[in-house]
């Protein structure tokens, strides 16, 4: 049993090795074709140019050596799992989608300038719904139900804040009808699934 054991974790490995080895070829197909020598890509990462804020300089260097340096990278990370193997394979993974993620970046912004910082900020601001849906999720499995009409609450919620702000002109009450709306969806639900016993789904 241990010797099956043993084959597959090492088929594992070698497996993870060649995908490791594919993001780094994918990197050089994918991106390197389309640039030329002379192009350089710029990351920026202030937000707004403001007195008395420190600054941090721009980030300039050439597109292809950074393109090449990633897929160095992600080659030399998959060829250390091929050969010797991670203990935490996982992390090795993440580590060259990063790179790969980087690379894309790159090839984006050769010959112009990209602000990562204000990248990151509209990331974290359109994942807020994602977060609260998924919190919602989580909080519903612990309690023992299988909601799957989480984005229609939060919509009927948005479609009930706007029509009652607008109508009130005041958005302290649309905010209030968006948590009655959405609690009025979860009685709802709750009624129907341990009161009547409806299938969840």
């Amino acid at each position: 049993m241990e010797i099956i054991a043993t084959k597959t974790a090492q088929r594992r490995a070698q497996v993870m090795g060649i995908v490791l080895l594919a993001f780094a070829a994918a990197i050089m197909l994918l991106f390197f074709p389309g640039t030329q020598a002379e192009q350089q890509t710029t990351f920026t990462f202030n937000l707004t140019r403001v007195q008395g804020v420190i600054e941090i300089p721009d980030f300039v260097f050439p597109t292809q050596t950074g393109l090449i340096l990633m897929a160095v990278l992600a080659a030399f990370v998959g060829a250390w799992q091929l050969a010797k193997g991670f203990k935490n394979a996982d992390l090795a993974l993440g580590g060259v989608v990063l790179f790969f993620v980087l690379a894309f970046l790159t090839w984006a912004a050769r010959d112009k300038s990209m602000n990562l910082t204000g990248m990151l900020q509209s990331s974290l601001l359109r994942a807020i719904p994602i977060l609260v849906a998924a919190l919602s999720g989580l909080l519903c499995e612990r309690s023992g139900i299988v909601n799957i009409g989480i984005e229609g609450m939060m919509l009927s919620g948005a479609f009930v804040s706007a029509l009652v702000g607008s109508l009130a002109q005041n958005y302290w009450w649309g905010m209030l009808a968006a948590m009655v709306a959405g609690g009025v969806m979860g009685a709802l639900l709750a009624v129907l699934a341990i009161r009547y016993k409806v299938s969840q789904v």
